[in-house]
């Protein structure tokens, strides 16, 4: 017999005085992000083929070990072919999203990444499984063999942290071909086509290894001399999926010219995947450029930004020029996926001048955020050396021709027609030009460690707020405490038949009320035996940290402090009250009768978590 988790979780939550409204479909909620796959590989080492990642109800089971593959999965293995396991996937009704990371094989430190987008309602986990062809090599694949060993979203909707990291000793063999290294029967080795290779009909193992050197296999080849996946320490691939991030960004400008020295117009900014290029050194510049140079006109660069196909972000930065000391801000929201640095530009004429500038010649100068989509802290500092000429506009400092120094009109300079360089400087004092007006006494820029202009760059994530619950009520409730992993029955916490201080143990849920051995009181933090008067769930002897399984659960006297537990019954965690690190678990990850309860350092998997069963809900 199995019971809804809908009703249990309700009259769980209700009868421990948390109060949950039910779910309906304007509370799903979309989130995006990206899985990043990484090789681990040393240089000459293995490669990855392209790898197939799906997001699912736990009910999708990639293969099982000691048993056969199927047609999808050695494709996968064979052949690196992931079309196969995506149709066998999207045809279960389990199936949320699914995706192959990367185009080509994955060698030694290159990353790869996709983007995902998936609805999740709360109530119902979601678990990430992932497949790949190990090559060279005849049919070694990595992949997760238990469906739920890598939960995404947990029953109430929360996103969960995946990282996986497989080592040589992780590496499978699907058993559907020989091991024989021949290189027109091994792929990515001399194979001509798929599945070509000589048919073993065996089933998955733990991969025996590559032929030893000298035996003419894939070791002996000088590309793949450090592929040896069972030396000590060999690491062969890392999978992490990151949720996109929304950050509030600032950019501050500050004019660190002296008095009566040089002002900047407003200042572009811009955000991109580090392909936008402001201008090239000995190069001339673009028409957006040259109207930065001659007018401080911004207008034409943002619309060539918007154009450009890495663009994320821009702006103008003030609404007019600054001058000594003055500063200037803009705030903007953001929103960051992994698996693609981000970089920042800018540029800002000098004024007054003909085609004096300040900008990043180098697109990838500034890094933004890396490529986990974490913030960077930006920090551009400019001084007289770092001014360019467009070399768009003679350098006369004419009045009429000079930008905010008496031009009426813009770009009516005298034509350079020539490339971007260093800037000489201001004609001396005593021409008549810039440095012999009252109020530009101190912009001879040329000077030793002459300050121009600082930018900052900071960045806040926003996080939404989430609801504080309601206080719980300490109210006593009587039922089972049902493990949420499934396997063709509902598993219960047990306490051992006639042992008032047995262990406890893991069987198949008996509804009927009759096993008095599965009935608990759960009052006051502590789970009260039915069957046994004055017994309560406790640790047993020792700190789950002296032993690799933990500590066993057991019945004992209920007045001691090693009674006490903590549930949330969203979470389904049931946390040891002074060790809350420690949760209750059963020893192994798939349920067998008599399997023995443990306290163990708590994992965000399924069998760590339980449902409260009331009693009423079942007899109902």
């Amino acid at each position: 017999m199995k019971i809804s988790s809908k009703a249990i979780s309700v009259a769980a939550a209700s009868l421990l005085g948390v109060w949950p409204t039910l779910v309906s479909a304007s509370e799903t909620t979309v989130y995006k992000g990206s899985v990043v796959v990484t090789n681990l590989a040393p240089v000459q080492g293995t490669c990855q083929t392209p790898v197939w990642v799906g997001i699912h109800d736990g009910s999708f089971d990639v293969y099982d070990r000691n048993a056969p593959v199927t047609t999808a999965v050695e494709r996968i293995a064979e052949d690196g072919n992931t079309g196969p396991i995506s149709s066998d996937f999207l045809a279960t009704n389990g199936a949320v999203w699914d995706g192959t990371v990367g185009e080509r094989p994955i060698c030694h430190g290159e990353t790869v990444s996709i983007p995902f987008e998936v609805s999740v309602t709360p109530g119902q986990p979601l678990y990430f499984s992932y497949a790949s062809m190990v090559v060279p090599s005849n049919d070694a694949f990595l992949a997760n063999g238990n469906p739920i060993a890598h939960e995404i979203f947990d029953a109430s909707g929360r996103f969960m942290d995946v990282l996986i990291e497989d080592v040589g000793g992780d590496v499978l063999d699907a058993g559907t071909e020989v091991n024989d290294e021949i290189p027109l029967n091994t792929a990515f080795f001399g194979q001509l086509e798929g599945n070509t290779g000589t048919d073993q009909g065996g089933v998955v193992t733990s991969h025996p290894g590559l032929k030893p050197v000298g035996s003419g296999g894939i070791l002996d080849d000088p590309d793949f001399s450090n592929a040896d996946f069972l030396a000590e320490g060999y690491r062969m691939m890392e999978i992490k999926v990151v949720l996109d991030k929304t950050y509030k960004g600032r950019v501050t400008v500050v004019n660190e010219a002296p008095a009566l020295g040089t002002c900047q117009t407003p200042v572009w900014v811009g955000i991109h995947d580090g392909s936008f290029d402001v201008y090239d050194r000995n190069a001339p510049a673009s028409p957006a450029l040259e109207r930065i140079a001659e007018d401080g006109n911004v207008e034409p660069l943002i619309d060539a930004f918007a154009m450009a196909p890495g663009g994320v972000w821009d702006d103008a930065v003030s609404d007019r020029p600054f001058c000594s000391g003055e500063s200037a801000t803009t705030e903007f929201e953001i929103t960051v996926s992994a698996g693609q640095p981000l970089y920042f530009s800018y540029t800002t004429m000098v004024v007054p001048s003909n085609d004096a500038f300040l900008a990043n010649g180098n697109p990838k100068a500034f890094m933004a955020f890396d490529y986990w989509g974490k913030p960077m802290s930006v920090l551009v500092e400019d001084f007289g050396t770092d001014v360019l000429d467009a070399g768009t506009e003679e350098n006369d400092e004419i009045p009429q021709n000079t930008a905010f120094f008496g031009q009426m009109v813009p770009d009516s300079g005298i034509v350079e027609g020539s490339v971007i360089v260093s800037h000489p400087g201001l004609q001396p004092v005593g021409s008549g030009g810039i440095l012999d007006n009252e109020n530009f006494l101190n912009a001879d820029f040329t000077q030793d460690d002459y300050r121009m202009l600082t930018i900052t760059v900071e960045f806040e994530e926003i996080v939404e707020e989430a609801p504080v619950p309601p206080a719980a009520v300490d109210e006593p409730m009587y039922g089972y405490l049902r493990s949420r992993i499934e396997r063709n029955q509902d598993w219960c916490m047990t306490a051992a038949q006639r042992r008032a201080n047995g262990n406890m143990l893991l069987h198949p849920c008996d509804y009927t009320g009759r096993s008095a051995n599965q009935l608990f009181r759960f009052e006051e933090g502590q789970l009260r035996s039915v069957a046994y008067e004055g017994r309560c769930v406790q640790v047993g002897f020792g700190r789950p940290e002296e032993n690799f399984d933990g500590v066993r659960i057991r019945l004992g006297e209920c007045n001691n402090e090693a009674t006490k537990f903590a549930y949330d019954p969203m979470e389904g965690y049931l946390q040891v009250d002074d060790m809350a690190q420690y949760c209750v678990s059963f020893l192994g990850t798939t349920p067998n009768s008599a399997d023995t309860i443990h306290a163990r350092e708590c994992l965000r998997r399924a069998d760590y978590k339980w449902d409260i069963v009331p009693y009423d809900v079942v007899m109902a």
